[in-house]
């Protein structure tokens, strides 16, 4: 049987994990940092990255995706231009 952890948010409402990923993922992909699957793992505990990055980007964030140097994948918000 698979649990889904819950925490609760300052409100005093459950939140659950998934969404506690992607608001990581979203804060650290702001502050101009890139993540792999294995750094979402180690600092998050997050073992679904790509999905996080799928909802994301279904909220109208644009992710872009390149290849690191083992291949794995790398995540980091797509550079605006300011005409």
């Amino acid at each position: 049987m698979i649990q889904l952890h819950m925490d609760l948010n300052p409100d005093g409402k459950k939140v659950r994990e998934i969404d506690t990923h992607k608001e990581k993922l979203r804060e650290w992909l702001e502050k101009g940092e890139s993540i792999n699957p294995l750094s979402a793992l180690s600092m998050w505990g997050c073992f679904r990255l790509a999905a996080r990055v799928h909802d994301l980007r279904s909220e109208g964030m644009e992710i872009l995706t390149t290849k690191g140097d083992n291949g794995e994948a790398v995540y980091s918000l797509k550079e605006r231009v300011i005409r």
